[in-house]
């Protein structure tokens, strides 16, 4: 089947399909029209050709007046140079649960001395956005990554639960979420045989080594099956991927030299090399909820449109120790153990510049960061108001990731 008209046009334009390839006919690929089906777990269209991954366009939140769906919300204060926000880390539903893709700055309000409330509106899948408001006194617990958990309302589409992105299980009261690491027939038999994971040493892109600190990989895609696969988790067969900064006004037609002819306004991630041979075996793992270090960030300016993105949103990973082994147990779960690290900080990249999208794939860029605030016994919502007009930013110390260049990392 097509697209519907009003969906996201597969082409990654971020139209209507109505508006866009529509009106040419439709989506031709390799000279035919193949038939799209659009999953809303993991935002793509699927054909037998490719995962069209849809780029996300803000069409306002219509469900403002509707009944709230009753979640959960794992998220985080932190503070960049002279602002303070709110991330939202995931969603969890009675099902599953949803990785936020964008998402804007909080609105904290006070109902009287006690009751202090937030909202924010989440883009997620096929272009929807939610608001989502949690309070202060519906606190669930707090993680020894600074991350809080809360009862929450969430206000969006009545099939909110055909939108979890991955599933989840609670064992003696610990959130457990099912993730996937992707490998080799030789990565296989090493992790199963010895039932650890060893660390990796590269970051995001690939190109450098990190000194200080290991990561373990994980997606909650199942299957590196097409190439667009393998560009969600920031690998590809050709080495290259393409980020264009916010003012950049995507022609109609891409010319084999546009990366020379818009250098100013593209960012060219060169990422490891890698294809969807390479990760044909899969291990599913049961990670705890607050093991998963927090994610990067861009800031967006688009017009009168201000809001945050979820970098990488289909990478999830585990911050280790230097040079160590993560176990795990028999059924594939992975506990909360002393080789893990708890960020103190992460990255956020200016949009509206090259320097700003690459930061986030470098992580080498200690100038666009923001630190995470540890809020002790106080919820979120309290430590906001009790701490206000104060600058928590600049006297908070963070160690952050030392990289250094090696000639034979995997991007080349």
């Amino acid at each position: 089947m097509e697209p519907s008209k009003n969906a996201l046009c597969p082409c990654g334009s971020g139209k209507k399909y109505k508006r866009c390839c529509l009106l040419k006919g439709g989506i031709v690929l390799c000279g035919k029209k193949p038939q799209f089906k659009y999953n809303k777990q993991f935002n793509r269209y699927e054909s037998g050709i490719d995962h069209h991954y849809a780029n996300f366009n803000n069409q306002g939140c219509d469900y403002i007046d509707s009944k709230p769906y009753i979640g959960k919300i794992k998220c985080r204060l932190v503070h960049e140079a002279g602002n303070s926000i709110i991330i939202p880390d995931y969603l969890l539903l009675k099902n599953g649960w949803i990785q936020p893709l964008h998402f804007t700055a909080p609105f904290l309000f006070k109902l009287d001395e006690k009751s202090i409330g937030c909202d924010f509106f989440i883009d997620i899948q096929n272009g929807e956005t939610i608001k989502v408001r949690f309070y202060n006194y519906q606190i669930l617990q707090t993680y020894p990554d600074k991350s809080q958990l809360y009862e929450c309302e969430i206000f969006g589409p009545a099939d909110i639960e055909e939108y979890a992105c991955g599933e989840y299980k609670t064992i003696d009261d610990k959130i457990y979420f099912k993730l996937f690491h992707h490998t080799n027939e030789g990565g296989y038999n090493g992790i199963t045989g010895t039932k650890t994971l060893r660390s990796s040493k590269w970051n995001y892109r690939g190109s450098k080594e990190c000194v200080n600190y290991h990561f373990a990989y994980f997606t909650h895609i199942p299957e590196v099956k097409y190439p667009n696969d393998l560009i969600t988790v920031a690998m590809s067969a050709d080495g290259d991927i393409d980020y264009m900064i916010d003012s950049f006004v995507l022609p109609k037609v891409m010319l084999p030299d546009y990366r020379k002819r818009f250098e100013n306004s593209i960012y060219t991630a060169k990422v490891y090399r890698s294809t969807t041979t390479d990760r044909n075996y899969t291990i599913e793992f049961l990670i705890p909820i607050e093991s998963l270090d927090v994610k990067h960030i861009y800031l967006h300016h688009q017009g009168h449109l201000f809001f945050y993105e979820m970098c990488f949103p289909y990478i999830h990973r585990i911050k280790l120790k230097a040079n160590s082994t993560l176990p795990f147990t028999d059924d594939f779960r992975i506990e909360n153990v002393d080789v893990i690290v708890n960020s103190e900080y992460s990255i956020i990249g200016d949009a509206r510049n090259k320097e700003g999208l690459a930061a986030p794939f470098e992580e080498d860029e200690t100038k666009f960061i923001y630190k995470i605030e540890d809020c002790g016994k106080e919820s979120i919502h309290d430590f906001w108001f009790s701490h206000e007009n104060k600058d928590l930013f600049t006297g908070k110390v963070v160690e952050t990731l030392k990289l250094k260049d090696v000639d034979d990392n995997p991007t080349k």
